[in-house]
C-alpha cells in the first residue's frame, strides 16, 4: 500500500512526459522502434501512393494518417488515410486555393536560422549521414544564409546544437528559438533539415545544374498552421514561377515543430541525406532568390 504514492507519482510524469511530447510533435508508433525521433522515422523511409499506386513521395519523416500533401507542378492535394508499416496511401483531396494575396507585411528584415538536428549531414560527401554535433547540414545552412544576406535580408544563424538526435531535440531546440525570436525579432525562422530519401528522389537539373529538391514541412498539431501554411504556400508558388521543380511539396505532418512560435516559421528540408551536399548547396542559392523575390527585403 505504501508503494501507491509512488506509482502515481510516476504515472503522473510519464503521463506529462508524453503530453509535452505530443504537443512538440514527438509521435509513437509503428515507423519507429519505440519512443521515435520527433517527425522523423528512426532509419529507412515511408513510400506514400496515391489511389491508382503510383509513388507521390518517398520521406523519412513520420507519416500518419490524417496527413495532407500539396505535390508537384500542379499543386495537387492529398490526404493520407492509411499508413501500414513503410507503405501509406493518399486521396486525391479539393484543390488547393492559390495564394493570389501579398505576402505578409514583415517590418522587420531579420531571418533566423537554426538546426534542431545539429547530427544531419550528406553520405557522398561526408560518409555518413550523420555527425554528432556537427553535421554538414550547417554548411548548407551557411550557404542559404549567405545568399540571403546578398538578397539584402538580416541573417542570424544560430550555432547550437540540439544532440543527442532524440525525441528531445525539438524540446531543446524550442527554447533556442524562442531566445532568438525574442532578441532579433525576425519576421521568419527557417528550421533546416534534410530528409532521407533515394537520391533518384531529389536530384533534378535546373538551369544547367544538378541540385537537390526542397520540401517545406509544415506541423498540423499547432495553432498556427493556417499561417504557416500561407507562407509555405507562397514560397511554393514563388519556387514554381523561376525555378519549377525546386519545391517538390509541401508536407503537412503530424507534429508541432515548434512553429507555433511565429506565422512565418517553416522547416525546409535540403534534400536527402544520400545525395551529394554540392547539389543542396545549389538548392539553397536558388531558395534564398525565392525568399527575395517572395518578401522584396529592398522594400522601404
Amino acid at each position: 500500500m505504501k508503494a501507491r504514492p509512488r506509482l502515481v507519482l510516476l504515472s503522473l510524469a510519464a503521463a506529462v512526459s508524453v503530453a509535452t511530447a505530443i504537443y512538440c510533435g514527438v509521435t509513437y508508433g509503428p515507423w519507429s522502434s519505440g519512443p521515435g525521433v520527433e517527425g522523423e522515422r528512426t532509419r529507412g523511409f515511408t513510400t506514400i501512393l496515391s489511389e491508382d499506386r503510383q509513388v507521390l513521395l518517398r520521406t523519412g519523416l513520420a507519416v500518419s494518417a490524417g496527413d495532407e500533401l500539396i505535390h508537384g507542378a500542379e499543386n495537387a492535394h492529398y490526404i493520407i488515410f492509411r499508413v501500414l508499416g513503410r507503405t501509406a496511401v493518399a486521396r486525391l483531396a479539393a484543390p488547393v486555393q492559390a495564394t493570389t494575396n501579398d505576402p505578409p507585411a514583415t517590418g522587420s528584415k531579420a531571418i533566423v536560422i537554426y538546426h534542431t538536428h545539429s547530427d544531419e549531414s550528406y553520405t557522398p560527401e561526408d560518409g555518413t549521414p550523420v555527425i554528432p554535433g556537427n553535421g554538414s547540414i550547417f554548411e548548407v545552412g551557411m550557404t542559404f544564409s549567405e545568399a540571403l544576406r546578398g538578397e539584402g535580408f538580416v541573417v542570424v544563424v544560430d550555432p547550437t546544437r540540439h544532440d543527442p538526435h532524440d525525441n528531445q531535440a525539438y524540446i531543446r531546440s524550442r527554447r533556442t528559438v524562442f531566445q532568438d525570436i525574442q532578441m532579433y525579432s525576425p519576421f521568419a525562422v527557417f528550421d533546416l533539415h534534410r530528409d532521407s530519401a533515394p537520391a533518384s528522389d531529389y536530384l533534378i537539373n535546373i538551369g544547367g545544374q544538378q541540385v537537390q529538391e526542397i520540401m517545406i514541412v509544415v506541423g498540423r498539431q499547432n495553432p498556427t498552421m493556417a499561417a504557416n501554411l500561407f507562407v509555405a504556400k507562397q514560397l511554393k508558388a514563388t519556387a514554381d514561377t523561376l525555378y519549377p521543380g525546386l519545391v517538390k511539396a509541401i508536407f503537412m505532418g503530424h507534429g508541432n515543430y515548434n512553429q507555433d512560435l511565429m506565422a512565418a516559421a517553416l522547416l525546409i528540408e535540403f534534400g536527402t541525406e544520400t545525395a551529394p551536399r554540392a547539389a543542396a548547396n545549389q538548392s539553397a542559392k536558388l531558395m534564398a532568390d525565392v525568399v527575395a523575390q517572395t518578401f522584396n527585403p529592398t522594400a522601404p
